[in-house]
């Protein structure tokens, strides 16, 4: 898992929160990677909710069809 970097509050988010970008290369069969964000909401003080983010799979397929470089797919996941 590789951890892209953290935003508060961004301007195209449902919710205010923190924000944690990622992506993680797979080994699941037909998934070569999937990215995304994890948002850490505070309802009130001591309470908080996590939920996942605009989660993106890539799968195998199209890496092997497109024949994207490394590169290429971390630009898929890029925010």
């Amino acid at each position: 898992m590789r951890l892209d970097g953290w935003l508060n509050n961004p301007v195209d988010a449902s919710y205010p929160g923190a924000y944690a970008y990622f992506a993680v290369l797979s080994s699941h069969p037909g998934v070569a990677g999937t990215c995304g964000g994890i948002l850490l909401y505070r309802v009130r003080e001591g309470e908080y909710q996590v939920s996942q983010y605009d989660v993106r799979y890539i799968s195998q397929s199209l890496i092997d069809d497109a024949g994207y470089s490394d590169e290429e797919l971390n630009r898929l996941c890029e925010r």
